[in-house]
């Protein structure tokens, strides 16, 4: 029995680009055979291009970017810490007279 070689994406991947031979990708359709060292799509007979396949998934990021990109090449978008607002600071004695009622506070 051949076992086909699953490549690995944590290490060092030199393709940017998704192939069936990931093992994080996956067919919408589940319609991905395996023969020999091929894979082939079961709905169109030609060996699967996750790149223009509509049906291709990452298991990582649930679908591949439109250019084909793989799920673990895309960078995502951080904001940085940036220091919280300070809010205005009200003087203590203007609540003061609306809880006793007075009517004729100035602010």
């Amino acid at each position: 029995m051949k076992f086909v070689k699953s490549i690995d994406p944590y290490k060092e991947k030199k393709d940017p680009y998704c192939t069936a031979l990931c093992k994080f990708f996956r067919c919408g359709r589940k319609m991905l055979i395996f023969r020999g060292s091929a894979r082939i799509c079961g709905l169109t007979g030609d060996e699967c291009n996750p790149t223009k396949c509509i049906y291709a998934t990452c298991v990582i990021n649930k679908y591949i970017a439109p250019q084909g990109m793989c799920g673990l090449m895309i960078k995502r978008k951080t904001k940085g810490l940036e220091e919280p607002v300070k809010f205005l600071e009200l003087p203590e004695d203007r609540f003061k007279g609306k809880i006793r009622g007075d009517k004729d506070l100035i602010y």
